[in-house]
């Protein structure tokens, strides 16, 4: 079954939060899509990333709404 999931990726070294949306089915081994989150992936390793899930949601909207009225933390 398909997953949307809302999650938060945090850098343990330079405490950087990166805020996301995923839709699939294999949610363990992803790590973000956009630029930055590559780029410091590669820069500082996986490991020192901590993935958290905020949401999962099995319908597409709700998602949607659940994100759009978050409050998003910045750093």
């Amino acid at each position: 079954m398909k997953k949307f999931i809302v999650y938060e990726i945090i850098n343990k070294i330079n405490g950087k939060s990166y805020i996301g949306q995923y839709s699939g089915k294999s949610f363990d081994t992803y790590f973000g899509s956009g630029k930055l989150i590559k780029f410091d992936i590669k820069k500082y390793g996986v490991d020192n990333f901590e993935k958290i899930i905020l949401d999962e949601c099995s319908n597409k909207d709700r998602k949607s709404t659940r994100l759009n009225s978050s409050h998003v933390k910045r750093s």
